[in-house]
């Protein structure tokens, strides 16, 4: 035997006998919390320990202290070795009970509301056993709630849990004096080629703004989602005497280059590829570019965008974009270039679009020939977001509105708007509902010139479930596809997520692309799963048409994205 096995082989005997020599504990008389402390605090117990001089004190030392955490300072107990079981057997004797507390905070600290909060619902309820670990757990939140607010100061004036054992009483008192709250005094900063100008309209916080710890997670969050930066590093100085905190930011800017190469699946659109290619940092200024290729069956699409921000380039900024994209869809053969700034502007939870788009759009449908339009295209659109609870709560709105005018050298006059709002509503303990309603209009003077990607279509996973993509709108005489000008669109579904990653759903679409109001509403409904993964909610269903004679069949959907 080598000497690797050999020593192996001692290591396992060791480990073997260690085990073999330690015996159980049994607590008797007490209840389960206690006796499971018990155990805890006397903890791993051997033959050899057995023969200890020393094994009497640490058994007594182990139950007084584990009894006078949960208030039995009156026990007593003996031990005796049975069948190879320390047997512990406490009598527990009275308990002490928390008396009055004593909570007080000094200075404007008190005036916090989750200061105040924490301080109306201690967790020390007259005439309850006492549990030392409680009170050690409620004054360091207490303190660190201080801390977290800014009082840096902050310093226990007094603190004790005091015993009466003739009473069995305890009485907790806890007098804190937070001191003075600190106030931002700057941020400072450092790695980064963008200009100062331009980090300053980054800022979350202002100077004077009184500092916490959650201003300087707002501060590093608000550097990060810009996507200018690879990494940000938030650190804090203080000083005590003028009781000012300023901020050290240490960033790394993102790299010159990303790319990003994706695939995916979708039964709108088939298989699919996309390509993007982005600059996040054109210059010093926060320019940024980007520009991305989607290739999949029914759908080809170029895009370009170059970013100019204005003052926050999340919340308002310039952009310039660029485009080609090819369609065939049913009955629909199109080609559309276009290009255009639009003024982004975030206002709260409201966003704002606003801008001009000059479009050359060749397009077909069915028989009819090919058509070709060049229209400038004013757009405005308008979206409002509440969501809350980890996107398990919330609604969205959002109005888009288009118009050409032959005033502006466009080939037709045209006005299209379209607005809806969706609403998830849970309903209970992982029940929800979500509901859509969209609708749509599009007032013109000749249908004929109106380009396809103007006109109304719906049908697919985002619309009426349970009919193809884009399948549903007016038809020729030839029983060609034409599209509508106007659009109802509606949906209720119930989802029950049985556990953390997955759900159930059961659900109703109806809609209708069309031009006379006498043309009817076509209705899908289905069930689905839907998967909470990593990288966001996949959705599975399968859904058919509802009292349709001109469609019968089943559609499988599959889509990512969030809820609402």
């Amino acid at each position: 035997m080598n000497k690797l096995s050999h020593s192996l082989l001692l290591i396992f005997f060791s480990l073997f006998v260690l085990a073999e020599t330690t015996i159980p504990v049994q607590v008797n008389g007490a209840d389960a919390v206690l006796a499971e402390n018990i155990r805890l605090t006397v903890g791993s117990i051997t033959e050899d320990d057995l023969q200890s001089y020393f094994f009497a004190n640490r058994i007594k030392s182990a139950i007084k202290k584990s009894t006078n955490a949960l208030g039995y300072y009156h026990s007593t107990f003996n031990y005796e070795i049975k069948d190879s079981i320390l047997n512990l057997n406490l009598t527990p004797g009275p308990v002490v009970n928390w008396g009055s507390a004593n909570i007080n905070v000094q200075g404007t600290a008190a005036q916090l509301p989750a200061i105040q909060n924490l301080l109306a619902n201690t967790p020390f309820t007259q005439g309850q056993p006492i549990n030392h670990a409680v009170y050690d757990d409620y004054k360091q939140r207490l303190f660190d709630l201080c801390l977290f607010h800014g009082f840096q100061n902050a310093r226990f004036v007094h603190s004790e849990l005091h015993i009466n054992l003739s009473e069995n009483i305890a009485t907790p008192t806890i007098n804190i004096d937070a001191g003075s709250r600190y106030k931002i005094s700057g941020i400072i900063y450092s790695g980064s080629q963008l200009s100062e100008p331009l980090l300053v309209s980054l800022e979350a916080i202002k100077v004077n703004d009184w500092y916490s710890r959650s201003v300087v997670a707002k501060q590093y969050k608000a550097l990060l989602d810009t996507g200018y930066f690879k990494n940000v590093e938030v650190q804090t100085t203080f000083d005590h005497s003028n009781h000012l905190a300023t901020l050290v930011v240490t960033l790394e800017d993102a790299p010159e280059d990303q790319v990003l190469i994706g695939a995916g699946f979708g039964t709108d659109t088939g298989p699919r590829l996309t390509l993007r290619w982005s600059k996040p940092l054109v210059n010093a200024s926060g320019h940024s570019l980007a520009s991305e290729l989607e290739i999949s069956e029914p759908l080809q699409e170029l895009t370009t965008r170059y970013q100019i921000p204005m003052d926050h380039p999340l919340e308002h900024f310039i952009e310039w974009g660029t485009g080609v994209q090819n369609k065939s869809v049913e009955d629909t053969e199109s080609l559309r270039i276009n290009t255009g700034l639009n003024l982004h502007t975030s206002l709260g939870r409201w966003q704002q679009i606003i801008g001009v788009n000059l479009e050359n759009e060749q397009y077909s449908q069915g028989d009819e020939p090919s058509q070709q339009t060049t229209y400038v295209l004013p757009t405005a659109s308008w979206s409002y977001s509440a969501i809350a609870d980890g996107g398990e709560k919330g609604f969205r709105f959002w109005l888009n509105m288009q118009t050409s005018t032959e005033d502006l050298y466009s080939e037709t006059n045209f006005f299209r708007t379209v607005t809806g709002f969706k609403y998830l509503l849970p309903v209970g303990n992982n029940h929800s509902l979500i509901t859509r309603l969209e609708v749509g209009i599009l007032l013109n003077e000749d249908f004929d010139k109106v380009p396809s990607s103007k006109r109304f279509f719906t049908g697919g996973d985002q619309t009426v479930r349970g009919y193809e993509f884009e399948s549903l709108a007016p038809r020729n005489n030839e029983g060609d596809l034409i599209g509508g000008d106007r659009l109802n669109v509606a949906s209720l579904e119930y989802r029950w997520r049985f556990n953390p990653h997955w759900a159930l759903a059961t659900f109703i679409d109806t809609g209708r692309a069309y031009t006379h109001s006498s043309e009817p509403f076509r209705t899908g409904a289905g069930i689905g799963a839907r998967w909470f993964s990593p990288i966001g909610q996949v959705s599975f269903n399968i859904a058919f048409p509802i009292n349709d004679d001109e469609y019968d069949g089943f559609q499988i959907h599959i889509s990512m994205g969030p809820s609402i």
